[in-house]
């Protein structure tokens, strides 16, 4: 099965439920999965926690109104401008 981000973030809204979040906020949830990717970063889980995080961040985009889509636009056009200008 394919997957783009729009599809993505549609599945992952089906899984917003106050029964699903493991934690007070989007933002502490999101914290704690950043930490076990860190943790797992030798490759064990690694791809599970991505997945963690990348709910979190779709999570978050949807509650503030944006896509993930969105985000990586923004970060391309954020890069670019960096390379035009010499940063990057």
């Amino acid at each position: 099965m394919e997957i783009n981000s729009k599809t993505y973030q549609f599945l992952a809204a089906q899984f917003d439920t106050d029964d699903h979040r493991h934690y007070d906020t989007l933002y502490d949830g999101l914290r704690e999965e950043i930490h076990e990717l860190i943790q797992h970063s030798d490759n064990e889980n690694f791809i599970e926690e991505v997945g963690d995080v990348l709910w979190y961040l779709s999570t978050l985009c949807k509650d503030k109104g944006f896509t993930l889509e969105d985000a990586m636009m923004n970060n391309i056009n954020k890069l670019e401008m960096r390379k035009l200008n010499g940063k990057g």
